[in-house]
């Protein structure tokens, strides 16, 4: 629906390109910029079901989630397989985006589509700073993890 109105709209249209690229660089100053113009802080992907808030957390470009967030982005946003800006965060083993999607309260349960939420992904990814911040979070042990990460996230609760 919004990459819709964004198209039929000439003057916010042919800002997208510009702002997508400025989210995907980490150009803080040219995302606020862009923002400022009228350009809306959920700006999905062409093509995609994706926002931009999930493409800077994916791409560990915190500081540009943390002017989307402060823009008004939504923290929760959901793509078509429901994955969040949180779980695209640990997939790809992003810490400080993870840190500003949970300062902004970004729900650390959420669960996609396969069943997937950020802790099971930061325990797959062995990345056990972000398993820390979920767990700090309050995110729930996902009994689906294999023994080998439930040792590893049972250690880190036991700290």
């Amino acid at each position: 629906m919004l990459s819709r109105w964004i198209d039929s709209r000439a003057d916010v249209a042919r800002l997208r390109a510009p702002f997508l690229a400025a989210v995907a660089a980490g150009d803080v100053a040219q995302v606020r910029a862009l923002l400022k113009a009228g350009l809306p802080p959920d700006t999905p992907l062409p093509d995609s079901s994706r926002s931009a808030l999930q493409e800077a957390a994916e791409k560990g470009q915190a500081q540009v989630a943390g002017a989307l967030i402060d823009a008004g982005a939504t923290v929760d946003w959901r793509d078509q397989a429901l994955d969040t800006p949180l779980i695209a965060a640990a997939r790809e083993k992003q810490p400080e985006a993870v840190r500003v999607l949970i300062e902004a309260g970004a729900d650390v349960e959420a669960i996609n589509a396969k069943g997937e939420t950020a802790l099971l992904w930061a325990a797959e990814r062995d990345c056990m700073p972000i398993a820390q911040a979920l767990l700090s979070a309050g995110a729930a042990v996902d009994p689906r993890m294999s023994r080998r990460k439930l040792t590893k996230i049972r250690s880190l609760i036991a700290k």
